[in-house]
């Protein structure tokens, strides 16, 4: 998948795709799309991190377009709606919680089941809506509502430290 991406970004490149583009230029464009710009970056954000895009990505790219609070708020709401999606298919195409396993595989998956949202919650903080962390958790027995729940929190932590620190840079620069 990463070789798709690049290839993606290259062939962006190679047709002058990319020429002009600029946080400021995809801000005006978002901001001039209204509620359309909104939902098509929260499309894209779910499709690309189901494609393998990590989801920290797209947080950042939230706050250069949105700015530090508008694009916390929107990298957050995107993180959670594509960690919810991207789980919810995860385990409609793979099947439901890996049962037996190697000893550690056992204790983390009791772990999940015996604390769900604390569970996701550290996940969702140290991965950032991570591919890889999509896939653990659709083969966990964590149910979806506290997925969602574990995912919103876990991912207030990172969301507003890049906020924090896109506003630090951006008073900087």
């Amino acid at each position: 998948m990463p070789v798709g991406v690049a290839a993606l970004l290259f062939a962006s490149w190679a047709t002058g795709l990319t020429e002009g583009a600029s946080p400021e230029s995809i801000g005006a464009w978002l901001e001039a799309a209204g509620p359309w710009g909104l939902f098509g970056f929260l499309a894209l954000f779910v499709a690309a991190n189901f494609a393998g895009v990590p989801g920290f990505v797209f947080v950042l790219a939230a706050l250069f377009a949105y700015g530090p609070f508008l694009g916390g708020a929107v990298g957050l709401l995107g993180g959670v709606i594509a960690a919810v999606v991207n789980v919810t298919v995860l385990r409609w195409i793979g099947g439901g919680p890996v049962e037996g396993g190697p000893a550690w595989i056992t204790r983390v998956m009791g772990w999940a089941e015996s604390r769900p949202v604390g569970a996701t919650a550290l996940l969702r903080a140290l991965t950032v809506v991570a591919p890889p962390a999509n896939v653990a958790l659709a083969l966990s027995p964590v149910r979806c509502r506290d997925h969602a729940l574990g995912s919103a929190l876990g991912l207030t932590v990172p969301v507003g430290l890049y906020s924090v620190g896109y506003g630090c840079l951006a008073a900087v620069l």
